[in-house]
């Protein structure tokens, strides 16, 4: 066996004798396992250091076991070096027999090595927050209102090598987070980690270690009233919506677009009747383009945008990969999927843009990387001559390539997540009003428990004037017969236009150029001049490309976004059961799905699943005031 050691602590992840026995004997048996959760329905598991994940992989054999057949284990854990999937299994190979398929099934779900919040639902029982992130940032986001702590395993690296996890700010908000009688183990018995859970609120125990070990410490959390003052005095702070009054059961949805359609595929999960209401037909504004290209929103700081769109974009992928894999089984029921992995943003964007603007756009490039925490497997800084042996064309400039990047068919992913489902009804009708029924809703003659409106700015026409401050952008793409130059391009191109790679058409391969962009233009007429723009962009990115192209087609359709370019989703305030999913902009390929994960867990509850500051950024409330008009139109 290859001894699990870090290199960045110098330590090893378990104890070479018997790193399963060791597990269980510190973290289960010590926590009082599985007598704690007996008879409980929901039992919520805080770990410090995943590593290899075998406490986890211990703590859900045990549960799967010995707990109730309708009880629910939510596990959190924080990882800021994560292992890959190759090196956990590696280092827990000797345990194959004893972990079996729940090994496999963590190695299949593990998300990608990006920094952020990756929620894992595993089994009806099993939910894994993976938090990708160093721990003393990450626990200020969960929400004492949400997040309930039964037992903590305290793990990670020994004291002495990473004494930066064992902090005061670790020790007091687990004292924020634990419920009555939390319990806590350790394989230590440091004195800063004894005096830190003291000063808290927690009893500690001296207990015997294991193995060659002499000693380390368990105990339990006795400061309940003074977590409940904490929790008071910083309840100005909580999430929006955090427990729903009760379980929701039939929801409407109006819209047929990238956010109706992920909506209605996360709620059909949870086994919710879905009625979902579009005028025009499936795709057919902003997603019904064949192909486009799905990217994070790239910055140079770690804040909202990391936090959101790094966990957005690795819970995108994993649904673009299943579906191109379903898809491709049944070719009768889906059109072309159209994935394709790499996108290269090159550092020397088009030069309409100022200098300034290019000295902003080649910092952000050379910084994300190491900023948003993104392992070089998934972002890798490469200069003009690397850059171009990825392209397989010649270029000027290098960039960031993101392998995992790529590009699919929005218009067939709508179709692919609104295939057939008991759950799912589809109507080809208007919704002109919505009329509230005590605490439901009224859509066209039917009642539902709640409302999603996911139907882009058609959506102010809701309410009064100003209430939903929604903005216009018009895009414009270009399908074109593949020049000479791009006919060995072998990834996406991104330099505030793209180019996508070649694919396959009626008439030889083509490519999709785009996307203009012009706020408050609503004509989605094809222009000429729309062509030649996006083409005469991409001449200065390709010096051996001229511009001209043989045009085989466009498309013009309006996105709908807000003034700060962020989403909004949530409940809106005035409107119990009320939701939107709106503003999507040119990212809904990634914060559409995801989005939709955050209303199905408003909805029908269930744990915390992003950073509180990210959601009540994206909530309603950001741009709504509690004293401004709030009216249905009643026209």
């Amino acid at each position: 066996m290859t001894q699990p050691h870090s290199d960045i602590f110098d330590d090893i992840y378990f104890a070479a004798e018997d790193g399963l026995s060791e597990s269980r004997y510190v973290f289960l048996q010590q926590n009082n396992l599985p007598a704690a959760w007996e008879h409980r329905q929901n039992f919520t598991i805080c770990e410090t250091g995943f590593g290899t994940g075998l406490n986890f992989l211990c703590a859900w054999d045990l549960f799967a076991k010995t707990a109730q057949k309708s009880a629910k284990l939510s596990y959190i854990s924080f990882e800021k070096y994560p292992l890959s999937p190759t090196e956990i299994r590696q280092y827990l190979t000797p345990w194959q027999d004893q972990l079996g398929k729940n090994l496999d099934l963590i190695c299949a779900s593990y998300p990608p090595r990006i920094g952020g919040w990756h929620h894992i639902a595993l089994t009806p029982q099993i939910d894994l927050l993976l938090i990708f992130d160093d721990v003393n940032r990450a626990i200020l986001e969960l929400d004492e209102a949400v997040t309930k702590v039964d037992c903590w395993f305290l793990d990670g690296h020994a004291p002495a090598k990473n004494p930066d996890m064992w902090s005061d700010i670790l020790f007091k908000n687990m004292a924020r987070l634990s419920s009555p009688n939390a319990s806590f183990a350790t394989f230590t018995a440091a004195g800063l980690v004894k005096n830190g859970l003291r000063q808290q609120g927690f009893e500690v125990i001296k207990a015997r270690g294991f193995g060659r070990k002499r000693d380390m410490i368990k105990g339990h959390f006795g400061g309940y009233f003074a977590a409940q003052s904490c929790a008071v005095s910083s309840a100005q702070n909580s999430l929006p919506n955090a427990c729903p009054a009760s379980s929701v059961q039939s929801v409407a949805i109006i819209g047929g677009g990238l956010a109706g359609a992920s909506a209605a595929h996360e709620l059909l999960q949870h086994g919710i009747k879905v009625d979902l209401y579009e005028r025009a037909g499936l795709g057919s504004g902003a997603s019904g383009n064949a192909l486009g290209l799905y990217n994070p929103r790239l910055t140079a700081r770690r804040g909202f945008e990391s936090d959101f769109y790094s966990p957005a974009f690795a819970h995108s992928l994993k649904l673009f990969k299943q579906a191109a894999k379903d898809t491709a089984k049944n070719q009768d029921n889906a059109g072309p999927f159209h994935l394709h992995f790499g996108n290269l943003h090159l550092s020397n964007a088009a030069d309409h843009i100022s200098d300034a603007g290019q000295e902003k756009r080649e910092h952000r490039l050379d910084v994300f990387p190491h900023e948003w925490a993104w392992h070089h497997d998934h972002a890798v800084r490469v200069n003009a001559e690397e850059a171009s042996d990825l392209a397989h064309i010649p270029l000027n400039s290098g960039g960031v390539f993101l392998p995992d990047a790529g590009s699919v068919s929005p218009y067939h992913f709508v179709h692919y997540l609104l295939r057939a489902h008991a759950n799912l009804s589809v109507y080809f009708e208007q919704v002109d009003r919505l009329n509230p029924q005590g605490t439901q809703w009224c859509v066209n003659g039917k009642i539902y428990d709640a409302v999603i409106l996911a139907c882009s700015n058609y959506a102010a026409k809701f309410f009064n004037s100003n209430y939903l401050p929604l903005q216009t952008v018009r895009g414009q793409i270009s399908v074109i017969k593949t020049p000479a130059a791009f006919e060995n391009l072998a990834l996406n191109l991104c330099y505030g236009g793209y180019a996508s790679k070649p694919f396959d058409g009626p008439d030889g391969t083509h490519m999709v150029v785009g996307s203009t962009f012009e706020p408050w233009d609503e004509g989605v007429d094809v222009r000429a001049q729309d062509h030649a723009f996006v083409l005469q962009k991409l001449s200065h990115q390709i010096p051996q490309f001229d511009g001209a192209a043989t045009i085989i087609s466009g498309r013009a359709a309006l996105r709908c976004t807000t003034r700060d370019r962020i989403p909004i989703i949530g409940e809106l305030p005035h409107f119990p059961r009320l939701y939107v999913s709106l503003a999507h902009g040119s990212h809904g390929l990634i914060t559409a799905p995801l989005g939709a994960k955050i209303l199905a867990h408003l909805c029908i509850g269930g744990p915390q699943i992003l950073p509180k500051s990210v959601l009540k950024k994206l909530a309603p409330s950001r741009i709504i005031k509690p004293d401004q008009p709030a009216n249905l139109t009643i026209s």
